[in-house]
Order: C-alpha cells, then structure tokens, then sequence
C-alpha cells in the first residue's frame, strides 16, 4: 500500500496504473452496449500520459455545462478565447486544488500556491487556511494513491472527451474510486454532468474494479461516495453526443460568436456571469 508520506519517489512516474487496472471489456460487452443508438463508441481507452495539472479538462464535461448553460458565455470562452477575472470562490478552489495535488504527490503545496497567477494569489491567505485545516484533519489518512490529476480520454463518434481526475485511490478490496475535491461547500445539478461523465469513464476503464465517486468536500471537511444508476450512466453518454452535435451545428451556421443565442443564466450563487458585461 502507498501510503501519503511515500508518495514522492512513486510519482517519479507519474502513472501508477497498470495494465491489470484497465479492463475496457466492459465497456463494449455491458453497459454501454445499443445505448447510443447509431454513434459507436471505439476502443482507444489507454488513459493520456501527461504530467499532473490541475484545472478542467479541454474536452471535459465544464466545456459540455457551460454550453447548456448559456451558449453565448459558451462562445466568449470557447470561441473568442476569453480570459475572465477569476472569482473569489474560483480563485480559492483553484488555489487549492493546486495545493491537494502537490500534497498528493508530495511536493510543496504551499510553495505551489504561492506561485499562482496574480489574480489568484491575491486569495492565498483563504485558500491556505482551507488547505491546512484540511490537511490536519486528514493528517492521519492511509491512501493507496494510484493517480493524482491524470486525465483520461474517450471517443464517441467522430467526438473526444476528456476528465481529469483529482485522485484515483484503490480500496483494500481492489476496487478503484474516483475522488473529486470541492471547495465550494456543496455539490449541486450543476455538477451532475462532470459526475455522471467521471462514473461512465471509471466505468468504462476499470470495468468490475471501479468502486465509485467520492466527492471530498474540503471546506466542510466531509467525504461521501456515490455510484450512480447504470440508466444515468448510459444517458451522460447520448449527452455528450448530442451536445457536440448541437455545437458542431451552431459552429457551422452560426459564424458570429456575438450573436449565438442566449440564456438568461447570468447570476449564479458564486455572482454574476464573468461575460455578463460583454452581453448588456
């Protein structure tokens, strides 16, 4: 077992995963089997090499929700390229999530906090207590850790997506968790797609061996798992396939990214959209 003091020397790697982790069998033998009615799913399961990063996924399920969520945002980020001022809470948890990471593989989460973009660092003081309450209460936490930020990606139809994945710990049984930190003080229907999209893909990956999710909700220090029905694993799957196909139609007919059509989802319990002023 890894245990958290060791992890230095076993993330030289930087993948401890190995073949025996990753049986696609399932993926083409049950669960998804005829729910995608005439998109097929292909078999490139092999997770993407890259080095520990944290933040969202290119190709992941936040590019997916903000689309749902108002295409016109969806436009200003994903077309224009946008940069917005981070929020508060945006700005703590990107802090912190940083630190976990660094945590995780042993490095120095406070030297990598401090390190942050200007408009992040100016929250470093909320974000550090955050992260050492956190850290303290976990101090005597045995993980067997096998991946921290390791992205993963699939194909659907002509259509990649991507997760990165904040841990990947294995139970004493075997099974294999996916583990999400939230900063925020609750999950919500706005996370219901990123979940969703992590239980298909750990589903798809470790087959029989995936335990589950366990969200890690570091601000009110409190983990609970969960492991959604087989029916809602197979939906996320037309989701992410019908929502690219609505952004590849509204890309080929719409060649104005100031005048896609918008939702009225301009103020959220975080405050108002960050493209707001761009749309008034």
């Amino acid at each position: 077992m890894l245990f958290i003091g060791d992890i230095a020397g076993a993330f030289e790697d930087r993948h401890l995963l190995t073949e025996e982790d990753v049986s696609p069998g399932p993926w083409r033998n049950n669960v998804f089997r005829g729910c995608v009615a005439d998109h097929d799913f292909h078999d490139n399961l092999a997770p993407v090499s890259v080095e520990p990063s944290a933040g969202p996924s290119l190709r992941g399920s936040h590019r997916l929700q903000l689309w749902h969520r108002c295409p016109q945002a969806w436009a200003y980020r994903y077309v224009l390229g946008l940069d917005t001022k981070p929020t508060r809470a945006l700005a703590v948890g990107s802090l912190v999530h940083a630190a976990l990471m660094e945590h995780y593989l042993g490095h120095d989460p406070i030297a990598a906090m401090r390190a942050a973009p200007d408009d992040l660092v100016i929250y470093f003081e909320d974000a550090l207590k955050l992260f050492v309450a956190y850290r303290n209460h976990y101090k005597n936490d045995r993980l067997n850790v096998i991946g921290v930020e390791q992205e993963f990606v699939i194909r659907a139809g002509p259509y990649f997506h991507t997760q990165r994945f904040d841990l990947l710990i294995r139970d004493e049984l075997g099974r294999v968790w996916i583990w999400d930190h939230k900063t925020g003080g609750r999950s919500d229907w706005e996370h219901s797609l990123q979940f969703l999209s992590a239980a298909m893909i750990g589903r798809a990956y470790f087959g029989d061996k995936f335990g589950g999710l366990t969200i890690n909700q570091v601000s009110e220090l409190r983990r609970f798992s969960i492991y959604p029905p087989e029916a809602m694993i197979r939906q996320v799957a037309r989701t992410i396939l019908t929502t690219n196909d609505q952004i590849e139609r509204e890309l080929a007919a719409n060649t104005d990214p100031y005048a896609y059509h918008r939702t009225y989802a301009c103020q959220d319990r975080f405050g108002k959209c960050p493209y707001l002023d761009l749309c008034v």
